[in-house]
């Protein structure tokens, strides 16, 4: 048992509830003895309505007549004078050290201390977590009793409650791999009421006879003062974090009728809002929307490639050297990988996946968390529930599965308010393989096609480098949003600078596309090779199978290859086209591209934002060269230069930087020669690569291959 349980133990009032500023408190999970559960062990708790006379819940406000702008709501409510507000204000400085409240807060709180089931969405880092621990501490709202707060995570949970002790209020955590001496000694304090705060796991809510009788045994006693739902998106089984064993809550909804619940999340669109509150049979409730929009936080894609870790090194090394950021990875071999060569490199860095054990990947996240490390390389598995507020980067090294995901890991940086950067390296090899994941999954076919559309989401996120990122996330939440209030906080808006958005009709392309799908019938064919034919590839295949015979080859000529990439990606969004896989005999799976059955013809226009050029001349300090696409491709230009210079005849005193660049020019925009020369000394000064002169060493001219020669005369233009 830690100090601080003993401590609690032996200073805990008798009579439970302390109304003084003071509390004690106690946590039953030895940080070192709980096993790291896996995310789908884990389930969530509710019930549904309030302990209130039916006059009362007359008066709850209906969740289809509620409106989602909180400042409606927040006007109404400080309007409304509370026997409790004193109390509350109290609380909040004096227990929770805050000045006063942010966003809708407040109004959450009026609400559930009212006893109204609450629905709340708020964006990460918004303070979802006050809007239920400072209600478990007044005594003068219309519930009492002890708060029970079900979380997905046993680390999540372990976090919370560490916090709550420090602040000296009486809350224990509860889980399936707490000993039985920890289990019996969490039940007794929750019997006899002396706890404000009760966090448990849904295994031991949905399993546990003990538990499920002393929790049966306060409500009828009407010390039940509310449930509460953490990352309620996991209950639908269309959010991207769905849990099979929450659709069981439903249940308990039923069983506990008249206590009030409250379900908190950061990523839940309408259509997930209404699968919760469906799931959890909850009627009359007041749905708070605060805006999702991270004004802190920088958007980015860029193109993945093999020197995307080179980049990420090169970067934590100069713009991020010695702050604190997070790399996602897809798979537990990524994480090692990109860990790996960060140290080879200097930086400090662990990977975090489910293949640690329990204490390892707690000793990880303690760490960093300290800051004794500077990234972590992990799964989707870490960061839900971190409180850590001086996180400077997000790096999706892997796509994100959903738009949901996407928004939620990225939410894990700036959470102090100060700008961060979010970059998403984006290749279509990454989403072929997740495709073929997700094909593989023991799910319905239903949910397959679901969690394919989620990813397609994605990919029209990465394909589309006209409309403003900020604006594509929130509209994918179905928030409003102007870009010009983006303030170039987003590559896209930032690049807008030499160019400007027009709208631009695709109709005919897009039918050119469809033609061409028509005539191949049922022969397999990528993307990769219709795009090759629509755009007038000459390339072997589209020669030796006769492609470049047909009417429809090069029809997409003046198009360039990222106009081209959005037409394909939103033909198959609105399902003018499908994607389908083969497996070989050999167990191997290729995407292909065909017609929908039935066909679906385009009707309308297919009208898409694009960019037009403006040809005015700029002189070369206008031009943006800190656009992310062309730092990267120069960043590599540079190191390849470097290291090529590196092992030949360098000499300092013979070959200064300037004539290096000058030997180059050809192979250089002229324009970034003085990012190539700070990026080479940024390599130097950052020990990237060692200056150390050689000997003369000279490298033979490599013979040309056969392979690499034309099989194919040059064809005569027709």
């Amino acid at each position: 048992m830690s100090q601080i349980s003993e401590y609690f133990m032996n200073h805990l009032d008798p009579t439970g509830y302390d109304t003084s500023d003071s509390y004690g408190s106690c946590i039953v999970s030895s940080s070192q003895s709980y096993k790291g559960q896996s995310a789908l062990e884990q389930c969530l708790f509710v019930s549904s309505s309030s302990s209130l006379p039916s006059s009362q819940l007359s008066g709850l406000v209906n969740a289809q007549q509620t409106q989602p702008d909180s400042k409606k709501e927040n006007k109404s409510s400080l309007n409304t004078a509370n026997p409790w507000d004193k109390q509350v204000q109290n609380i909040l400085k004096c227990t929770f050290h805050m000045e006063q409240f942010r966003g809708s807060q407040i109004d959450i709180i009026n609400s559930t201390l009212q006893g109204k089931h609450v629905f709340v969405l708020m964006c990460t880092g918004g303070g979802k977590s006050l809007c239920y621990q400072l209600p478990s501490l007044v005594t003068l709202g219309y519930t009492k009793g002890t708060t029970i707060v079900i979380s997905p995570l046993i680390s999540l949970m372990h976090d919370q409650v560490e916090a709550l002790i420090s602040k000296r209020i009486k809350a224990c955590m509860l889980s399936s791999t707490s000993s039985s001496k920890q289990k019996t000694m969490a039940l007794q304090l929750l019997s006899e009421g002396k706890l404000n705060l009760f966090y448990i796991s849904p295994e031991m809510v949905m399993g546990s006879s003990p538990c499920k009788g002393i929790i049966r045994r306060l409500y009828r006693q009407n010390r039940l003062a509310r449930l509460v739902i953490d990352e309620a998106h996991c209950i639908s089984s269309w959010g991207h974090d769905f849990r099979p064993e929450y659709k069981k809550l439903g249940q308990l909804t039923k069983e506990f009728d008249g206590v009030p619940v409250m379900a908190l999340t950061a990523t839940a669109n309408d259509n997930i809002q209404e699968d919760i509150l469906k799931i959890l049979n909850l009627k009359n409730v007041v749905v708070f929307k605060d805006s999702l929009n991270r004004k802190n936080l920088y958007y980015e894609v860029v193109q993945k490639n093999s020197r995307t870790i080179e980049y990420m090194t090169y970067l934590l090394k100069t713009e991020f050297h010695g702050q604190s950021g997070i790399i996602y990875c897809n798979s537990k071999a990524s994480c090692e990988k990109v860990s790996k060569e960060l140290n080879q490199a200097n930086i400090s860095s662990e990977f975090y996946h489910a293949g640690k054990t329990a204490n390892s990947r707690l000793n990880t996240q303690r760490k960093w968390q300290q800051g004794t490390i500077q990234v972590v390389c992990a799964t989707i598995a870490f960061g839900m529930g971190i409180d850590k507020e001086n996180v400077r980067f997000v790096f999706h090294y892997d796509i994100p599965r959903s738009m949901e995901g996407y928004y939620q890991e990225t939410g894990r940086a700036g959470r102090d308010g100060n700008p961060s950067k979010c970059i998403l390296f984006f290749c279509l090899q990454d989403v072929n393989r997740l495709q073929i994941l997700i094909q593989r999954e023991n799910v319905s076919a239903l949910q397959k096609e679901h969690n394919l559309k989620k990813l397609q989401d994605v990919l029209v996120y990465c394909h589309n480098k006209v409309d403003c990122r900020r604006l594509q996330i929130l509209e994918y939440f179905n928030e409003e949003f102007f870009p010009s209030n983006c303030m170039k906080t987003c590559d896209n808006c930032k690049n807008i600078g030499v160019s400007t958005i027009e709208q631009k009709d695709f109709t005919h392309y897009a039918k050119q596309i469809l033609s061409l799908l028509r005539k191949l019938g049922n022969e397999r064919i990528t993307t990769n090779q219709c795009q090759d034919i629509f755009r007038g590839s000459n390339n072997m295949k589209t020669r030796f199978s006769g492609y470049d015979n047909f009417e429809e080859h090069g029809s997409g000529k003046d198009l360039t290859k990222s106009e081209t990439d959005r037409l394909f990606v939103h033909l198959l969004k609105t399902g003018y086209v499908c994607e389908y896989f083969f497996t070989n005999s050999m167990g191997y799976s290729t995407k292909y591209l065909k017609l929908p059955d039935p066909i679906k013809e385009i009707k309308g226009k297919v009208m898409l934002n694009s960019l037009k050029k403006q040809y005015k001349a700029k002189k070369k300090q206008d031009i943006d060269v800190d656009n992310s696409q062309s730092r990267i491709d120069t960043f590599s230009s540079s190191l390849s230069l470097f290291k090529c210079h590196q092992n030949s005849s360098f000499q300092s005193e013979d070959v200064s930087m300037q004539n290096l660049l000058s030997e180059n020019s050809q192979s250089m925009l002229d324009d970034n020669s003085s990012l190539i020369f700070e990026t080479i000394n940024s390599c130097i000064s950052t020990n990237l690569y060692c200056t150390e002169e050689k000997e003369n060493h000279k490298h033979p001219k490599r013979k040309k291959r056969k392979s690499e020669t034309l099989p194919f005369k040059k064809r005569k233009k027709s």
